[in-house]
């Protein structure tokens, strides 16, 4: 809860006559943001109004927040950390995860995976295409996927949103001289450039960074 006048001057005493600014959420806010935010609480209350489940809050602050109000720029780490912070302000646990190439386009060890191929998707304030890259963070709410880079909401585990999001991996075919070809994404991951540790990087938890916050 935020005390505050409502004009932008010092804030009121609970004790004293004013405005105040009251926040309802849904729970107890958790880790990373065991203590209310109010600059969380400003953003999150307005984009998952009117919702009154955690599910619903989840997909509101994605549409009403992520779809409207960021821009992606190579910076799924951010949006996603993003995505944390927002929700469990709210008293929503969440987490992320992280799917990542361990060679690059021009060096790695056969059957490494150098390369990371999305099918068509339409980034938040980005325009319709395919992706490539070497890595992608996203999270997870409520039992779902949620990437916001992409204001998407898939119901499972991290591993159905890979095979969901990816249809192809450049696979090292050789080391020296360097060469890879792209193969299409198996489900599951347990064979080819998809085993891990071995030949690419699935972490459960990546670093969690600063607020980022919207900009358009």
């Amino acid at each position: 809860m935020e005390n505050t006048n409502g004009t932008g001057s010092s804030a009121y005493d609970l004790n004293t006559s004013g405005v105040h600014t009251v926040y309802i959420i849904l729970d107890i806010p958790v880790a990373p943001e065991s203590e209310p935010r109010v600059d969380l609480l400003d953003y999150a209350c307005v984009w998952a109004g009117q919702t009154d489940t955690k599910t619903s809050a989840c997909v509101a602050i994605l549409s009403n927040g992520f779809s409207a109000h960021y821009t992606w720029n190579y910076d799924c780490h951010r949006l996603s950390s993003d995505f944390v912070r927002l929700v469990s302000s709210l008293g929503i646990a969440a987490s992320q995860t992280l799917w990542a190439s361990i060679g690059t386009m021009t060096s790695g060890n056969i059957g490494d995976m150098c390369n990371q191929r999305t099918k068509s998707f339409t980034p938040v304030g980005g325009t319709n295409g395919v992706r490539e890259w070497s890595w992608h963070q996203w999270a997870q709410a409520e039992g779902c996927q949620r990437d916001p880079s992409a204001s998407v909401t898939l119901s499972g585990a991290w591993g159905d949103y890979e095979d969901n999001l990816f249809t192809h991996y450049y696979t090292c075919t050789s080391s020296l001289p360097f060469g890879a070809v792209w193969l299409t994404n198996n489900v599951g991951q347990s064979s080819g450039c998809e085993v891990h540790p071995t030949h690419c990087t699935y972490n459960p938890n990546p670093t969690l960074y600063l607020w980022r916050g919207p900009d358009r």
